[in-house]
């Protein structure tokens, strides 16, 4: 008796690791069979929205002490506020709010009052948007 329900229970968990595999593999099988959309699975990857462009954003030195330098191109002028957030991304640590101009524009951003860890930097404009990770070491 307990050879059959050691045989069940083994051939319930292939199954269920074959089917897994199956699926991680196939996502065309998840959107289409479960009704869902590209923009519905979570790639970790977080959507822009139609309104903004992806903006390429870079901050040096990484890992930074005393300060840190946010660069960054923007194809038009625009309105941005600029945040450095801690990983659980709930508590904003700075906020800069300002017009930038089209073009290069380098931000330096002092960070010696934030703990070491990590971070992560948000650009959010009207018409683009962008975030790099900040590592703090003092």
């Amino acid at each position: 008796m307990e050879n059959k329900i050691a045989r069940k229970l083994s051939l319930t968990l292939v199954m269920s690791l074959f089917l897994s595999v199956a699926l991680l593999n196939n996502s065309n099988f998840l959107r289409s069979n479960l009704g869902l959309s590209a923009t519905d699975t979570n790639d970790g990857k977080k959507s822009i929205p139609d309104n903004q462009m992806n903006l390429v954003c870079s901050v040096y030195p990484n890992p930074a002490n005393e300060f840190v330098n946010l660069s960054f191109d923007l194809p038009d002028n625009d309105e941005l506020t600029l945040s450095i957030t801690d990983v659980v991304g709930k508590s904003t640590i700075m906020r800069y709010t300002g017009t930038y101009n089209k073009g290069e524009n380098i931000v330096k951003i002092e960070t010696a009052h934030l703990t070491s860890g990590s971070y992560f930097v948000t650009v959010t404009g009207n018409k683009v948007r962008g975030n790099i990770k900040l590592i703090l070491t003092h």
